[in-house]
């Protein structure tokens, strides 16, 4: 998914208002980067779980 907004946003630096309007309400590289975080540590937070 992220490569796809990447490839986007990439081949269509000028997006159309209405677009820019919703890319503003969002930090796409910090989201991609906590998602990243958050998903790596989902498994070890389900390991405590499941050994505790």
């Amino acid at each position: 998914m992220w490569n796809l907004i990447y490839l986007y946003q990439k081949e269509y630096p000028q997006p159309i208002a209405k677009i820019q309007k919703i890319l503003e309400k969002f930090d796409l590289e910090f989201v991609a980067n906590d998602l990243q975080n958050i998903l790596g540590s989902m498994p070890r937070g389900t390991e405590r779980i499941r050994t505790n």
